[in-house]
């Protein structure tokens, strides 16, 4: 509040339905909502094998990597593949980020491990029981229009329409979408660090009507939720 910055609060889920990788964005949580911080520790604790797991399969395949050297570069954050592609490098079995993906990190690669995932369905009435929006990540990414069109059907609110791998037509599709259900709308830079030397934080202007039109949903949810409870 002091340097005039508004911030959302807000979570991103893997999820998978019918064998799709599916990302959910909550906008709006309730942060210290106790179901979503048990799962939020859960993740975490997944994550923490997951890079276990990694880090022996790199080793069996004679890279010495240490999980302590990996979980010093996560510092206080959750630790990820990218933690992992960042030792390879200083450790120079890799000369880039995308190297260490493409020759052991990425699907089906030797080094591979899936990620715990909760179902997209799961994930939205989470969001929900936290008083948040559900929105569907970037959903011209890695979806096919059918699959958003299914998915919109298992109660989410909006759709991440501005996103860097969407062009003007994909954009344009999904806010006609969007109109047509009755779903708000959001966007993003998806900026997860600069690894690739493609920093996009900060180069995407979203209009902020956006956000005024998912805050008057969630006066709207949260009224209906407190009427519900004085009807017990």
């Amino acid at each position: 509040e002091k340097l005039g910055i508004e911030v959302i609060p807000g979570i991103e889920l893997s999820t998978s339905t019918r064998q799709l990788d599916v990302h959910i964005l909550g906008y709006f949580i309730n942060w210290r909502n106790q179901e979503i911080l048990h799962y939020i520790r859960l993740f975490q604790q997944e994550r923490l094998k997951r890079a276990e797991k990694i880090v022996a399969k790199l080793n069996s395949m004679g890279l010495k990597l240490s999980l302590d050297f990996i979980l010093e570069k996560a510092g206080a954050g959750s630790v990820g593949r990218p933690h992992i592609a960042d030792a390879l490098m200083e450790e120079g079995y890799v000369l880039s980020y995308d190297e260490a993906f493409y020759k052991y990190l990425g699907n089906g690669k030797p080094a591979y491990e899936p990620k715990y995932k909760i179902s997209t369905v799961d994930a939205v009435r989470l969001i929900h029981r936290a008083q948040g929006l559900a929105f569907l990540a970037h959903p011209g990414m890695d979806l096919s229009n059918e699959d958003v069109t299914q998915l919109i059907k298992i109660g989410l609110d909006g759709l991440e329409i501005l996103h860097p791998s969407h062009n003007e037509t994909k954009i344009n599709y999904f806010y006609q979408l969007a109109l047509k259900n009755n779903l708000l709308v959001s966007g993003g830079s998806d900026y997860h660090g600069d690894r690739k030397g493609n920093a996009t934080i900060g180069n995407y202007n979203i209009p902020y009507q956006f956000v005024i039109e998912m805050k008057k949903a969630v006066g709207k949810s949260r009224l209906l939720v407190n009427q519900n409870f004085q009807k017990i």
